[in-house]
């Protein structure tokens, strides 16, 4: 009994030890270096002007590296990033010290052919509008671009 005891007060001790921390995913977006935005003309290498009215692409396959290199794999989280958003929550996990953070650009092989009407609505893969799926199961717009650019070279992107 007394091993019993002082087992179970080393393992509360050992757990009180790990913290759950909120993860944040921040992106800062930039077209060749400037801060990105909806309102400002770009430039690009070859001096072509483009304005953009959406970019928007998913994030999946999340792995958190925290506490010496270990992952965490978080797959079943999805980010359906925006251009003009910078902060995008991956909940709450249990480890002391995130590192850093890897994942694919897309959405995975499993859930990118199940159609997006299978998803309540407030999920990123969720029906989205302005669409980002085909809107039957053959899958999602992984990274989307609208926009204009110079196309007559009159210093205006229409």
């Amino acid at each position: 009994m007394k091993n019993l005891i002082i087992a179970s007060a080393a393992l509360l001790i050992g757990a009180s030890s790990i913290a759950q921390t909120d993860v944040n995913l921040k992106l800062n977006h930039h077209f060749n270096g400037a801060p990105f935005n909806y309102v400002d003309a770009f430039t690009t290498d070859n001096g072509v002007k483009v304005t953009f009215t959406r970019v928007q692409y998913y994030l999946s396959g999340m792995k958190l590296r925290h506490d010496g290199g270990q992952l965490m794999n978080i797959s079943d989280t999805y980010v359906l990033a925006s251009g003009n958003i910078t902060n995008y929550p991956l909940g709450s996990h249990t480890f002391s010290s995130l590192e850093g953070i890897k994942f694919d650009l897309g959405v995975d092989n499993t859930n990118n052919h199940v159609g997006s009407n299978t998803f309540p609505a407030d999920h990123p893969l969720a029906a989205q509008s302005p669409l980002m799926d085909w809107g039957w199961p053959s899958g999602y717009f992984f990274f989307v671009l609208d926009g204009d650019y110079d196309s007559d070279g009159d210093g205006l992107s229409d």
